[in-house]
């Protein structure tokens, strides 16, 4: 995390100059530091708030405004440097290891599912859970293998929602030919009849890279934003998705965007929910 010495100001935070000499006049090399987030300013910039000077910084990984962090002070002049560090409590370290099993049992599905992916890609989207279950029940490795990365998801669900945070599925007939997905479901509203609900559906493809599309429903309307790692193949990724109809999205969709996935991002939405909570 490098922090800016830029004198242009942010709302009420300025004279970026006079915050850094503050800084370096408080601290020392090697010092570890709490702060604040206060406002995000893009995905990966920040104003944070250590010792009571307000500071724009540069993440390393995504935080919700009002995460409180620790760094250690790696350098003051020229530019101060932080390095992000975790302090993990017995909560979070528990989190980080169904995070891990989740993690490692889903590379274990994906080794065995290799051999019949084919067949699942060729399906049509709308008969490719059917046809997938069919596949589970001919191969009893295939289901115990994709049982226990459910049951991994199912528990990190569990921790989740106990902070209302949401939830973790694993889908991978949705896009077969890839790996590493899943998919996060939160809802915003407490009125059932007309919840808003966030959905994230990730994955990573060997052409087009770590793929995100996230998801918002209300009624039966949905807005989706495309993230890539490989902008490039923005357009061929949305022709894609034209060409198919899913019957997860029951939905009228419109795509609100394609934009490049952010640094943070590419370790996914699991190691993004995993700090988040803690």
């Amino acid at each position: 995390m490098r922090i800016r010495s830029s004198g242009s100001g942010f709302g009420n935070f300025g004279g970026g100059e006079s915050r850094s000499d503050s800084f370096r006049q408080k601290h020392r090399l090697g010092q570890k530091v709490k702060g604040k987030l206060i406002k995000h300013v893009s995905d990966e910039m920040a104003w944070v708030s250590i010792g009571g000077d307000n500071l724009l910084a540069q993440l390393q990984s995504k935080h919700p405004e009002g995460t409180q962090l620790t760094f250690i002070v790696k350098q003051l002049v020229p530019n101060i440097i932080l390095k992000e560090v975790f302090e993990l409590n017995s909560v979070s370290a528990n989190t980080i290891g169904m995070a891990s099993a989740f993690d490692t049992s889903r590379i274990l599905f994906e080794n065995k599912f290799k051999t019949v992916q084919d067949s699942l890609s060729s399906a049509n989207p709308i008969a490719r859970l059917s046809h997938f279950l069919e596949l589970l029940a001919k191969d009893t490795s295939l289901h115990t293998a994709f049982k226990d990365a459910t049951d991994c998801a199912r528990t990190i669900s569990t921790q989740l929602q106990a902070n209302n945070t949401g939830r973790i599925l694993y889908q991978p007939w949705l896009v077969p030919e890839s790996r590493r997905q899943a998919t996060f479901v939160r809802s915003f509203s407490s009125h059932e009849n007309n919840p808003l609900i966030e959905t994230i559906i990730e994955f990573e493809h060997t052409s087009w890279g770590m793929v995100r599309a996230e998801f918002l429903y209300k009624k039966t309307k949905a807005g989706y934003k495309l993230k890539l790692q490989h902008l490039k193949h923005g357009k061929a990724l949305l022709k894609y998705l034209n060409t198919r109809q899913y019957s997860e999205l029951t939905a009228e969709t419109e795509c609100l965007g394609i934009a490049k996935l952010p640094q943070s991002a590419h370790g996914g939405i699991l190691t993004e929910l995993v700090f988040r909570t803690n």
